[in-house]
């Protein structure tokens, strides 16, 4: 069965950034170096810690032109 991890870089059209928590900080660097195996390039960041704590921190880290909304890639 896939994680939410998984299904959030399976989907299409991709997302252009993933920020996902891991409270387990030993769990946050496996699963970091397994996507970042998994999906080169991808822009994903595995943050450890309460996610209720580090999304503002997390987000503010953002390039200052991202948006937060998806648009089509066609």
């Amino acid at each position: 069965m896939l994680g939410s991890a998984f299904r959030a870089l399976d989907v299409s059209p991709q997302f252009d950034a993933v920020l996902l928590f891991e409270l387990n900080p030993s769990r946050a660097l496996e699963l970091d170096d397994e996507l970042q195996q998994r999906y080169p390039g991808r822009g994903i960041r595995v943050v450890s810690g309460d996610c209720n704590k580090q999304v503002v921190p997390a987000l503010s880290r953002l390039h200052p032109d991202f948006r937060f909304a998806a648009r089509s890639r066609s």
